[in-house]
């Protein structure tokens, strides 16, 4: 009787694992034939993506060339440039936790120079309604970036170009996205704990969620394989893999691969890394009702909140992608793009346009409107 029993549960685990296994192979067939549907007649050079639900990956894959006859490959490295604010958030929260910061601490402590200082808190900074005008709007610091991309840049000088206008608002009445928010805050982390922010992503992200591809790096260098960006920037259609990063400072210089960051979007906000309480401090809609903020689409603590969806939608020299996370299906989806040359280049985010169709068939009741 016994061995019967143990040959029937046999057989149940055989079965369960045998259609699990066609399953998973249905869906990665479905998702990577939809890529190749959406990129044919887009000026996509290569996409790279990831789909996981319930922690499981559906499908890590690639489409295109990084380079002329060198195929992309999903073990490719790229800067994965805004999605680094939700690992810096992550970053405060815990120093939160640990009782070093506080997140009403005014910017005064470190920076008592900066316009409103006495006003602007850490929180303030990490959901930009701290008024502080983005650098990246300044023509001066553009016109630089794009006649040298290879210069290098400091905190101080990026902060600089930032107070070369006064404050859109006072603070807290007001939300509008600013690099600059996010360079002073990343600032001050590393005064708070005496360690530079490459120990500091290491210390409580990268180690912690077993990131062993990824790292925070101000320099051009990019750990091969590498997914090569191009841009058309400056009005020809160069490589711009390896122009200079430190312009992003703190708010974009992690350089991964789409896996890393799979298990960094699993492990954000779901699996521990942070207390409940420091989740919803990150996730609260704060800032609704000011500016475009409603509800449903707000700008929380370094990334939006859309209909439930937890994004980044980053574009930085030459690469544009998406980070999406809907905590309420568990579902997760990356992607990072490259474009070939076009005579009329348009800022086009292709990856977060996937996104949108397919968060209709993913989740119909969570689509992601335009934003």
């Amino acid at each position: 009787m016994h061995k019967i029993i143990r040959y029937i549960l046999f057989i149940l685990l055989i079965t369960v694992i045998f259609i699990d296994t066609v399953s998973a192979a249905v869906e990665r067939s479905w998702l990577d034939n939809r890529i190749k549907s959406f990129v044919k007649d887009k000026p996509i050079k290569a996409m790279i993506y990831g789909l996981w639900i319930n922690g499981k990956p559906i499908s890590i894959n690639a489409i295109g060339e990084s380079m002329t006859d060198v195929q992309a490959y999903p073990g490719m490295h790229y800067r994965i440039g805004g999605i680094t604010e939700t690992m810096l958030t992550a970053i405060l929260m815990r120093l939160v936790e640990e009782n070093k910061i506080k997140l009403d601490d005014p910017v005064s402590r470190w920076y008592p120079s900066l316009p409103n200082a006495s006003r602007v808190t850490l929180k303030m900074l990490a959901s930009c309604t701290s008024g502080y005008p983005d650098y990246v709007y300044n023509q001066k610091f553009v016109d630089a970036v794009l006649n040298h991309p290879f210069k290098s840049w400091s905190s101080t000088d990026l902060i600089a170009y930032g107070m070369m206008n006064p404050p859109r608002f006072q603070p807290g009445t007001n939300q509008f996205y600013s690099h600059t928010d996010f360079v002073i805050l990343g600032s001050i982390l590393t005064k708070v704990t005496n360690k530079n922010m490459h120990d500091l992503m290491r210390e409580y992200i990268f180690t912690k969620v077993g990131m062993k591809d990824s790292e925070f790096s101000l320099n051009a260098l990019i750990q091969p394989p590498v997914l090569h960006a191009f841009s058309q920037d400056r009005n020809v259609y160069e490589d711009s893999t390896y122009w200079d990063p430190s312009w992003t400072s703190y708010s974009g210089a992690v350089v991964s691969n789409i896996t890393d960051l799979g298990k960094w979007a699993n492990a954000w906000m779901t699996k521990g890394l942070l207390s409940q309480k420091s989740l919803q401090i990150l996730r609260a809609p704060d800032t609704a009702g000011l500016g475009k903020n409603t509800s449903d689409i707000y700008f929380a603590m370094g990334f939006a909140v859309i209909n439930h969806w937890l994004v980044q939608n980053p574009s930085f020299g030459g690469y544009s992608g998406v980070f999406a996370v809907l905590p309420e299906k568990n579902i997760v989806f990356i992607a990072v793009n490259t474009l070939n040359e076009s005579k009329q280049p348009d800022n086009t985010n292709y990856s977060v346009e996937f996104m949108r169709e397919l968060a209709s068939e993913l989740a119909p009741d969570y689509p992601i409107p335009r934003f």
